[in-house]
């Protein structure tokens, strides 16, 4: 599992503690603190609230031996002793295993939680399968809306320079095929140690382009937003990536009113949305959370995501029947048909092949109204 990888690359982290009276290993306190933080925790009294409630089943899938989970100082102490060069070289290294797409030195059957275009594909990574859109399906459907609606735009757009990035330029160019060079006026990428992208907001607003695509992170979508209101630019349409849609973390720090209009694109249903108050699906999924979870936040949205992936990956068990080998645990997840999860929107159902590693490949474009996210349309499939 590309978890136990992560915990042996968490061990050549140099430990700041005394070799006398330890009684933690430090590798699984930090790999068990990023879990906590997967699973929403947002504070050190949190992580070992988490720790706590799962020590028996963490330590069973991870060989540890925490008989009671660490005192808050304990984790507080370790992280501020650590040399953070140290535990970002771990990570950069594990996520360069992940990015050389090496499936072979892994565990077999592996199911990410990623937009990464790359882990869907059978051809090459034929034991790893995703499950929300991949960022360049999501691009496709930008693409396909503009031409809809705006087929005489000339579109720019910024994009970071890696492979988050480049999946969205991909799904860009397939949506437009040969009209690509004729629609893209400017693309323009930044690092993401670069301190801000206002220069590249200036480029593009000089390139004459009218729509605008912003496929960033939250950090820089938040500066894109600012850049653009100031420059009194108001390319229409203006998609912003998925993952820089956080109404906390980008819509809301931006000045509301300066992104209203902006657009993108939802899979699942927001719990926090008045218009399932009453749906069905969200019912269930808040009967589960009351029964099984009582302790998490039911305004999580990761709560509702892991309620998905959990659905779906029933249903891969369920079809295996007595057979629980990866071939077969594989075989399953590539052979699922019109699936309906609770908490996706409407219209959109899970199908696999094995051809097809891209389980979601609709979603329904919303557009931010200056207080909230607004869905609109119908659902659209990726090119």
């Amino acid at each position: 599992m590309p978890f136990a990888f992560l915990l042996a690359a968490l061990a050549e982290v140099p430990d700041p503690r005394r070799a006398q009276g330890q009684r933690y290993s430090m590798s699984h306190l930090l790999l068990f603190s990023v879990l906590a933080v997967l699973t929403g925790a947002t504070s050190y009294k949190k992580i070992i609230a988490f720790i706590a409630l799962q020590r028996e089943r963490l330590n069973t899938v991870f060989g540890a031996c925490f008989r009671r989970a660490p005192a808050v100082n304990t984790l507080r102490h370790l992280f501020l002793a650590l040399g953070r060069d140290d535990l970002e070289a771990a990570f950069r290294r594990h996520a360069r295993d992940l990015s050389a797409g090496d499936t072979a030195s892994m565990s077999r059957t592996v199911a990410f939680a990623s937009g990464a275009d790359k882990w869907a594909d059978p051809e090459h990574c034929p034991w790893t399968i995703g499950w929300n859109p991949s960022y360049r399906t999501e691009a496709q459907i930008y693409a396909k809306h503009m031409q809809q609606t705006a087929p005489g735009a000339k579109l720019a757009i910024l994009y970071q320079n890696d492979d988050f990035g480049k999946d969205y330029l991909a799904g860009v160019h397939d949506a437009l095929g040969p009209r690509f060079d004729q629609v893209m006026v400017k693309a323009v990428s930044y690092e993401v140690t670069d301190p801000t992208v206002n220069s590249q907001i200036v480029s593009l607003q000089a390139s004459g382009a009218d729509a605008l695509f912003t496929a960033a992170t939250p950090k820089f979508a938040v500066q894109t937003i600012k850049r653009v209101a100031e420059l009194g630019w108001h390319p229409t349409p203006h998609y912003l990536s998925v993952n820089a849609a956080s109404v906390g973390a980008v819509m809301i720090p931006t000045g509301a009113e300066n992104g209203k209009g902006l657009i993108s694109a939802i899979f699942i249903k927001d719990q926090t949305d008045p218009q399932w108050a009453n749906d069905a699906g969200m019912q269930e999924w808040q009967a589960f959370m009351r029964q099984w979870m009582p302790e998490g936040d039911i305004k999580d949205t990761f709560a509702t995501y892991g309620y998905g992936t959990a659905l779906l990956l029933k249903r891969v068990l369920e079809q295996c029947g007595d057979d629980l080998s990866r071939e077969n645990i594989m075989h399953q997840a590539a052979n699922l048909n019109d699936l309906e999860i609770p908490v996706l929107l409407p219209g959109i159902k899970v199908n696999t092949s094995p051809s097809n590693f891209h389980p979601i490949r609709h979603m329904q474009l919303a557009r931010w109204t200056g207080t909230a996210w607004k869905l609109f349309g119908q659902v659209l499939e990726g090119a």
